[in-house]
Formats: C-alpha cells, sequence, structure tokens
C-alpha cells in the first residue's frame, strides 16, 4: 500500500488468506502475483475489513505504479504515476493511457470478486488487472 497525499494506492494479490495473517502467509504472499491494483480510500482499513499485509516502496516494481494522461490547454500529455508531465502524447498515447482515476473500496472489492470468478468481469474491472496496469507502468520515466 502506497498513501498519497489524497488517497491509497493498493495492490492485491491473488492468494485469499484467513485472519490473522502470520509471517508464512506474508512470504507466501510475495511468491503470488498481482492481481488488482487500485487508488482506492482508506474505509476499509478503518473498518479493518482490510488490513495491510506489507507496505513497499515504489521503487520496488515499478511495473506496479501506471504512468496516465492528463489534458491540457496545450494538449494531452503522458504524466507519471504521480502525475507530473513528462511529455506530450502521441494520438495512440491519447487513446493508450487513462487518466487519473479513483475506486470506492466497494468496486475494488468487486474487482477482487471478478478476478477470481464469483461475478462477471467488465472492462472496467480489467483496466485494474496488473495485466492491464503493467502495460501501463512507468517504464517511461
Amino acid at each position: 500500500m502506497q498513501h498519497t497525499k489524497k488517497d491509497i494506492y493498493i495492490v492485491v494479490f491473488e492468494g485469499v488468506y484467513k485472519k490473522p495473517i502470520t509471517e508464512k502467509d506474508i512470504e507466501f504472499a510475495k511468491e503470488n502475483k498481482p492481481a488488482i491494483l487500485a487508488r482506492t480510500g482508506d474505509t476499509f482499513f478503518n473498518l479493518k475489513r482490510w488490513i495491510i499485509v506489507a507496505n513497499k516502496d515504489p521503487q520496488d516494481r515499478n511495473d506496479y505504479y501506471p504512468n496516465y494522461k492528463i489534458e491540457t490547454l496545450d494538449g494531452v500529455f503522458v504524466t507519471t504515476f504521480d502525475r507530473q508531465p513528462i511529455r506530450k502524447a502521441s494520438k495512440d498515447e491519447e487513446d493508450f493511457y487513462q487518466f487519473y482515476n479513483y475506486k470506492s473500496p466497494a468496486y475494488v472489492v468487486s474487482a477482487i470478486k471478478a478476478y477470481h470468478g464469483l461475478i462477471p468481469m467488465d472492462d472496467d474491472y480489467k483496466k485494474m488487472t496488473f495485466k492491464f496496469v503493467s502495460k501501463r507502468a512507468n517504464s517511461l520515466n
């Protein structure tokens, strides 16, 4: 989980665990691949519905942190994960990158359910998967 000034960026791994989480679970989770990644709020952490298993520095895995796009009076720009402009976007990049977005914790739960086949996977949930996010990762920085 990475705190930003206004929200939290979470990486949910494939493994499913029961409380309490043990050190063995944490080590096993590191071997799992990421499933769902999203900017969200802290509501479910405050309610103890979610627990923090580990807190990593963004430099640990750059493929977790997507680039975004912003639209200005001067055109569309590709940005870093922290929304700092990198350069003007090509037409293909305008279509490829997403605007910075925020998902409610309940919506993230729905994406996790879809990932595990419990509900249908729609296009918006797919945009939260590691496969989709890693294609738009900080490879430009």
